[in-house]
């Protein structure tokens, strides 16, 4: 993507199965909803740090990530956005986020551990539900809503009960 790019539109690359690495350049300042939903192969995804939302439904069914490094500008991880990540196996979430939206993680079935930094202040219904494989979670102080069924299907929270 040429860098006098500033704005990636929502469906931009949905559905490009054969996709496997993007490199964003830092002009990009918004990534619309869907933009690289149902990219099966994409196994490498860079977001710049001027992105402060990840929307809706962005990398759902980005099934050949594996590792998400989400930059330090990012304050919302919309709902959708990494849903049935099935490889995704780990993320890394900054202090910049404020907000874990439902069904973000829904169904990431690969993914081991998640530590929730302070700067989060809820986490939405569903968020974590169906991620199979969830053994350590780890929760903050700062934390003042969990939505229903937020981690519901993983093993941490069969865990817990």
């Amino acid at each position: 993507i040429p860098d006098s790019v500033e704005r990636i539109g929502g469906d931009a690359f949905s559905y490009c199965r054969n996709l496997k690495e993007v490199i964003i350049p830092n002009s990009v300042e918004s990534i619309g909803s869907a933009a690289f939903n149902d990219c099966r192969s994409l196994k490498e995804i860079n977001i710049p740090n001027s992105v402060k939302i990840i929307k809706n439904v962005t990398f759902s069914y980005c099934n050949s990530l594996q590792t998400i490094k989400i930059p330090d500008s990012v304050e919302i991880i919309d709902e959708w956005a990494f849903h049935c990540c099935s490889n995704l196996q780990t993320i890394d979430i900054p202090n910049s986020v404020k907000s874990i939206e439902r069904y973000a993680f829904k169904d990431c079935t690969s993914l081991k551990e998640v530590i929730i930094p302070n700067s989060v202040e809820s986490i939405g219904n569903l968020a974590f539900y169906g991620c199979s494989s969830l053994q350590t979670v780890i929760i903050p102080d700062s934390i003042k809503s969990i939505g229903e069924k937020a981690f519901e299907g993983t093993p941490w929270k069969k865990n817990k009960q």
